[in-house]
């Protein structure tokens, strides 16, 4: 056989041997590299929506997009403008922002954490267009209803009641005293 009958390659072509190989190898990593910053600039399966807020409470680059409480995307740039704040987020392409969309920012727990909700409304796309400051919300404790509010009531339920009688301070705050 004459596979393994071959003469020893000279010194010439072992280099030259050695050399095809290794612009081979940096051009198969250059192209991975490519792939690689391609993925991670332009972010395929995904879409660019803009929100503008009156403040940028909690706001920052990274901060999880839901919808629903599931998470579909991230903020990806915070710009501040004139007299609002403009938050550029990319969100999966299966998901449908209406032209009434709404965008506001709520705490994950009560210990800290933020995300940035979303509810789809409306009929046609959102497409290149701001969700408007005058449909957001501030940042909202966990939960929807804000402490003392209840569903359906218009005065909110005083947390502190009248005490009647004396009030003193004692070890553990103040404390009513009974005559």
């Amino acid at each position: 056989m004459k596979l393994f009958d071959r003469p020893m390659p000279t010194a010439v072509q072992d280099r030259r041997y050695q050399l095809n190989w290794g612009i081979v190898g940096a051009l198969i990593a250059v192209v991975i590299l490519g792939i690689c910053g391609y993925i991670f600039v332009f972010q395929p399966g995904t879409k660019v929506y803009s929100a503008d807020f009156k403040e940028a409470q909690a706001i920052r680059s990274g901060v999880d997009v839901r919808v629903a409480g599931i998470s579909v995307g991230s903020v990806s740039d915070v710009e501040l403008l004139d007299d609002r704040v403009r938050v550029k987020f990319r969100v999966d392409n299966e998901i449908f922002l209406g032209d009434a969309t709404t965008a506001s920012m709520k705490m994950l727990t009560t210990v800290g954490g933020y995300y940035m909700a979303l509810t789809p409304m409306g009929t046609k796309d959102l497409g290149d267009k701001p969700i408007p400051g005058a449909r957001d919300d501030a940042v909202q404790p966990p939960g929807d209803v804000p402490a003392g509010h209840a569903e359906g009531r218009e005065d909110p339920v005083d947390p502190h009641p009248a005490v009647d009688g004396p009030v003193e301070r004692g070890p553990r705050g103040p404390a009513r005293v009974d005559p």
